[in-house]
């Protein structure tokens, strides 16, 4: 009976000095961030940020020469989407991603190359419920080339 007194105790003191110390290191972490460590509320939330910076890297990529290569990957959606919403209901992110494209020229170029990767749909191996599911990398880009009158 005096053992789990003793234990009960020693539990108690540990988790409440385990707790004050987290409190005083993290108010010293805040005081040394920064703004630029720190994404701020005006430029979105993490899922916008996320969204652009995919986006850009296809805007960029006739600058580089390159495509990025997240547009071979089949399973963008659900491989990432679980990060910003329950893994059961996954976001349509290749499709939020290919309507923030704005570059026409990039766009022309992946429909251009000679990669069966990109035209590839979605397996959707646990048959969850998913906007564009139907349509490829490939698909979507051709469906925004559409939609920006790219010439």
């Amino acid at each position: 009976m005096k053992s789990n007194i003793f234990l009960t105790i020693f539990i108690l003191i540990t988790v409440s000095s385990c707790s004050s110390q987290t409190d005083s290191s993290r108010n010293r972490n805040i005081k040394n961030l920064t703004t630029d460590t720190i994404p701020l509320l005006d430029k979105g939330s993490a899922l916008d940020l996320f969204v652009k910076e995919y986006a850009d890297s296809i805007n960029i990529s006739i600058k580089e020469n390159k495509y990025p290569h997240f547009i071979e990957n089949t399973e963008f959606d659900f491989d990432y989407s679980g990060i910003y919403a329950p893994s059961h209901h996954p976001l349509p992110l290749r499709f939020m991603i290919v309507k923030k494209v704005t570059n026409c020229l990039a766009i022309k170029n992946i429909l251009a190359l000679k990669n069966d990767k990109i035209k590839e749909k979605p397996k959707n191996v646990y048959n969850l419920e998913l906007l564009y599911s139907d349509k490829s990398f490939y698909d979507l880009l051709k469906m925004r080339n559409y939609e920006l009158n790219c010439k």
